[in-house]
C-alpha cells in the first residue's frame, strides 16, 4: 500500500511540474512576442518619420495620388517622363528624372515591406501594400 501511494505522489508531482513548465514556456513566449512586436512597431514608426522627411516630394506626390480620384489604385511604375507605359489596369507613374533619389527611396520601401516589386517587363512596377497606404494617408 505504501508503494502505490508513493507512485501516486510521484505521478501527481510529475504532472503538476509538466503543466507548470508548459504554462511558463507559453507565457514567456507570449510576452517575448509582444515585446518584439512593440519594438518592431517603434522601429517602423521611426523609419517612416525619417523616410518621409528625406523623401518629402515623393511622399507628397504619393499622398496626393492615394487620396485623389484613383485612390484605390495600388500599382505604380518608375520611369522617365518621356517614356510610355502600356498598362492594363490603373497605375501611378513616378518619374526618375523629376524626383531625386526615387530608385533608392523605392528600394528602401521594398526592404521594409511597404511595396512589392512585380516587374515583368523593362519598366519597374510595384504593388503598394495596404499598411503603407495607411501610413501615407496618416491613418495607421
Amino acid at each position: 500500500m505504501e508503494w502505490s501511494l508513493d507512485l501516486l505522489s510521484v505521478s501527481v508531482g510529475f504532472l503538476a511540474g509538466a503543466v507548470t513548465g508548459a504554462a511558463a514556456g507559453y507565457l514567456a513566449s507570449y510576452f517575448t512576442d509582444q515585446r518584439r512586436s512593440a519594438d518592431a512597431s517603434k522601429n517602423r514608426d521611426r523609419h517612416w518619420a525619417g523616410f518621409a522627411e528625406r523623401h518629402a516630394d515623393f511622399v507628397d506626390e504619393l499622398r496626393s495620388d492615394l487620396s485623389g480620384d484613383f485612390g484605390g489604385c495600388r500599382y505604380f511604375f518608375l520611369k522617365t517622363k518621356r517614356s510610355i507605359v502600356n498598362a492594363s489596369e490603373p497605375s501611378f507613374e513616378y518619374h526618375t528624372d523629376v524626383l531625386p533619389n526615387l530608385n533608392a527611396a523605392v528600394k528602401e520601401l521594398e526592404e521594409y515591406g511597404y511595396v512589392v516589386d512585380e516587374t515583368t517587363g523593362n519598366v519597374p512596377r510595384y504593388r503598394i501594400r495596404e499598411n503603407f497606404v495607411a501610413l501615407v494617408l496618416g491613418q495607421r
